[in-house]
């Protein structure tokens, strides 16, 4: 953007910062034309992040004039405008040149101000909305894709269900081998799979073996004889 070379931000001593171009100036004045107010508002979007809105007026308002003279006591300093905010003051220039039908009154920069801030406020809600809804869709999601289950079965069961196809050995396997916590041998002490003579056997958890494959080879050799 070629910005005008006299276009200028001056800050002043009652807490104004406005925008506008300089026409000439002498040791006690600047002659400048079409001021406004640069304002800016801070407004924070669902997730907490800064979101910075600027805002232009008028400095001139209720007056049809667009030049003035400031006087130099009252400029504490006079900086050179960045493109984002000459392309506001020029898009601004232009809103406020567009003519109001004669059946429609011009809103007050009061009233414009504040169509503006519920303008702004309406998005930030709107953003809120958009945020939330992603986020339960994102729960949703990963909902769908993973179902926890936590399982007891008999090992008779087990074993019926992976020879029906139920449960695939392999995999069950896999989910064996992924686990954290391996899974740890009987000692010689406590194995009792072989204690078939016994009237209670079955009834310790030590008179299984917890290894799927073991019921399998059981009954793999069965089927052999």
């Amino acid at each position: 953007m070629n910005i005008p070379n006299s276009y200028r931000i001056m800050k002043l001593t009652n807490g104004d910062n406005i925008i506008c171009e300089i026409k000439n100036s002498t040791s006690t004045r600047y002659r400048v034309k079409r001021p406004m107010t640069i304002k800016t508002t801070v407004q924070f979007d669902a997730k907490g992040n800064q979101r910075d809105y600027t805002i232009l007026r008028n400095w001139m308002n209720h007056s049809d004039e667009i030049e003035t003279n400031i006087s130099t006591e009252y400029v504490i300093t006079i900086l050179k405008p960045s493109e984002d905010i000459v392309f506001l003051y020029e898009k601004q220039k232009d809103s406020d040149d567009i003519p109001f039908p004669s059946n429609i009154s011009p809103m007050s920069p009061m009233e414009s101000d504040s169509a503006l801030i519920d303008r702004m406020m309406k998005e930030i809600k709107e953003a809120q909305k958009e945020s939330q809804e992603d986020q339960e869709h994102d729960m949703l999601d990963e909902k769908m894709e993973m179902i926890i289950m936590s399982l007891a079965l008999p090992f008779d069961k087990l074993k019926k269900m992976i020879e029906s196809k139920i449960i695939d050995e392999d995999d069950l396997k896999e989910m064996l081998d992924a686990s954290d916590s391996p899974i740890e041998k009987i000692s010689e002490d406590q194995d009792t799979t072989n204690e078939l003579h016994r009237d209670d056997f079955g009834t310790k958890w030590t008179d299984w073996s917890l290894f799927p494959e073991d019921y399998l080879n059981d009954e793999e050799t069965e089927g052999e004889q």
